[in-house]
């Protein structure tokens, strides 16, 4: 589910997987 939600940042603004998504918006 983590790299699901890596995928869609709309879905991946949540807190608990910020580590995950803010890696992709990082770039």
């Amino acid at each position: 589910l983590a790299l699901a939600r890596a995928q869609i940042p709309s879905l991946g603004y949540c807190p608990d997987y910020a580590p995950i998504p803010n890696f992709d918006m990082g770039k």
